[in-house]
């Protein structure tokens, strides 16, 4: 029950969220997938540093791309 209650909600927003394969350039960073922060934003036109970050950003990208991805 809980499970396709989840299904749905992830189809409702689907619905509702504009989904990207690719990274791309918004406000708040670089985004990939339904709103997925991959870089933060640090001012207009500028990403923060991934310094401390790296671990994260490397398994946000293979979980989205399902393959390991190289440093």
């Amino acid at each position: 029950m809980l499970r396709e209650q989840s299904r749905e909600e992830m189809r409702m927003r689907a619905h509702a969220v504009p989904i990207s394969e690719a990274p791309r350039f918004m406000p708040e960073g670089l985004v990939l997938g339904a709103g997925t922060v991959l870089i933060a934003a640090d001012g207009a036109r500028r990403l923060k540093g991934v310094k401390g970050q790296e671990a994260r950003l490397l398994a946000l990208l293979s979980a989205a791309y399902g393959t390991a991805v190289a440093p």
